[in-house]
């Protein structure tokens, strides 16, 4: 039986099925989900009194302006994406099928953006980590060479949509891997009274 070339996937689509992942998975796109608590949020204090002789004692921790991972746009997460995927020379082969070689440049690429641009948010007081997406603009990447237009060999066929949802699912859980760690620090203020 004779495989139909349209079985196949190509840059186009992973790079969407990418984009949806980090939608998806990111906590502050569009908005924070339910699943970020206030202490990873702007504006979040929490103080501790006590009283001891007549003097009241305040400790109060707030959460540093610089350390919030703020919410991003969809327009944003697309726009990155698309930016160093194109800057990869990926971007511009959207409609090639990929090849195995091909995937596996693809997903050494993706591990560079998400090192980059995915963080496992915590604190004191979140200690299971919130995955997030950094908004910043990003200067500089890991040094990985761009696609070339003999990154395939004449006999490599493209991989078919039943190995790639195998390979994707195996993937897409390793995608956390990649996310860089971020631990929110706390100011704290101390009143006598």
């Amino acid at each position: 039986m004779a495989i139909d070339q349209y079985d196949s996937i190509t840059y186009g689509e992973l790079t969407s099925a990418f984009i949806n992942w980090v939608k998806t998975n990111c906590n502050n796109v569009d908005s924070y989900s339910s699943s970020v608590p206030a202490a990873l949020k702007s504006g979040f204090s929490k103080s501790y009194t006590k009283t001891e002789s007549r003097v009241t004692t305040t400790a109060t921790f707030s959460i540093n302006s610089y350390d919030v991972v703020p919410v991003t746009t969809t327009a944003t997460v697309e726009s990155q994406i698309n930016t160093f995927l194109t800057d990869r020379n990926i971007i511009q082969r959207k409609d090639a099928y990929i090849t195995t070689s091909g995937l596996l440049n693809f997903w050494q690429n993706i591990a560079i953006f998400c090192n980059k641009k995915l963080y496992l948010v915590s604190s004191q007081y979140v200690p299971t980590p919130i995955l997030m997406y950094n908004p910043t603009v990003i200067r500089s990447y890991d040094a990985l060479p761009n696609m070339t237009d003999n990154y395939s060999t004449p006999h490599e066929t493209p991989v078919l949509a039943n190995d790639f949802i195998t390979i994707a699912k195996a993937f897409d859980s390793s995608l956390f891997d990649f996310a860089k760690s971020k631990y929110i620090v706390y100011s704290l203020t101390v009143t006598k009274k």
